[in-house]
């Protein structure tokens, strides 16, 4: 069995919402791990996984997704309502010239995704954008590692929103995001009206929901309410909360701050943040804000700061060779 070579053709996406994916793919059945090389489309290529549809050990490598014209864009699956799990988006390029909102492994997450890996770079005019668009199930032991640039801020309607995320735009309510990373370069431009803001986050664009054990180490860039773990923490109709999370990211921007933009009736506990650039844990806050731990970059990579904060840290917790700060045990 040899890698999938995709460069010379154009393909459709090879299931719809009417007939899901519901099968098993492993592209490791032994132990060399196949993959699906230089795939070329305008929208994902598996399209709608269905609820017992499972997609495993599956590596897109340079994957080119034009999606100009395009309302959203996805690499795996524009839908997925089963496990996408193992599987990893390498070197992907996906650009567009209008309005096209990105979710890299996912449009809509209706099931699991589960120790994913993505790489790459997004230029476009959406106002959405991330790993996933809409998380309303579970996203779990997921790195992210992606260039995402949305110029979409001069197109936004009166009282439209941007979100951003490196993990998901959007967390819904009753969905979850743990252990996930973000090591991406998050950047939004242009000029919004007056009724609408820009929610940017390390790991989540709005959180309605729970972010617990993630961490932000990169630089997240735009107008106001952008944070290093979420733009938005809404507790408005059940409760929002984002716990035993860390950042150590640099954020630019008009309202900023360490872990989370606007805390909208939601609860933060129990997070650390470097306080090297001045920045407080929380900028607006209507919630519960608790165990704001803030440090030094020096004082964060040894054990001492997080093991207050973090419960069972040396369960969850490793200092990897290499690694200033600490990761995730998978």
């Amino acid at each position: 069995t040899k890698d999938i070579d995709l460069r010379s053709e154009l393909i459709g996406t090879i299931f719809g919402t009417e007939k899901p994916f519901s099968g098993s793919f492993n592209a490791k059945p032994q132990d060399v791990n196949y993959k699906i090389l230089y795939y070329n489309g305008n929208t994902s290529l598996f399209g709608a996984v269905g609820q017992k549809g499972e997609l495993r050990n599956i590596t897109m490598s340079e994957a080119r997704i034009s999606s100009t014209g395009m309302e959203r864009t996805s690499v795996i699956a524009d839908n997925n309502e089963g496990m996408i799990l193992d599987c990893t988006v390498d070197q992907v390029i996906i650009y567009s010239a209008s309005g096209t909102d990105v979710g890299i492994l996912a449009v809509e997450n209706n099931g699991v995704i589960d120790g994913c890996r993505v790489t790459g770079t997004v230029y476009t005019y959406g106002n959405m954008g991330g790993g996933v668009l809409y998380n309303r199930q579970r996203m779990i032991r997921t790195r992210i590692e992606v260039r995402l640039n949305l110029s979409a801020a001069d197109d936004l309607t009166d009282k439209e929103q941007l979100y951003v995320g490196g993990a998901a735009a959007v967390n819904e309510q009753r969905a979850f995001i743990d252990e996930c990373e973000s090591n991406c370069s998050l950047r939004a431009s242009g000029t919004l009206p007056k009724s609408s803001h820009a929610y940017l986050g390390g790991i989540v664009g709005s959180n309605l929901s729970v972010v617990t054990k993630c961490y932000n180490t990169a630089n997240v860039e735009g107008g106001a309410y952008i944070a290093g773990i979420a733009g938005n923490n809404d507790g408005t109709n059940m409760q929002a909360e984002i716990t035993e999370c860390y950042n150590v990211g640099e954020i630019s921007g008009i309202a900023k701050s360490a872990i989370c933009g606007d805390n909208w009736q939601g609860k933060v506990e129990n997070v650390v943040y470097s306080n090297e650039k001045g920045l407080d844990a929380v900028v607006f806050n209507t919630g519960t804000a608790h165990n704001l731990i803030s440090s030094g970059l020096t004082s964060m990579a040894s054990r001492g700061v997080f093991s207050g904060s973090f419960s069972d840290f040396d369960s969850n917790w490793l200092f990897m060779r290499g690694n200033k700060y600490p990761s995730l045990r998978k």
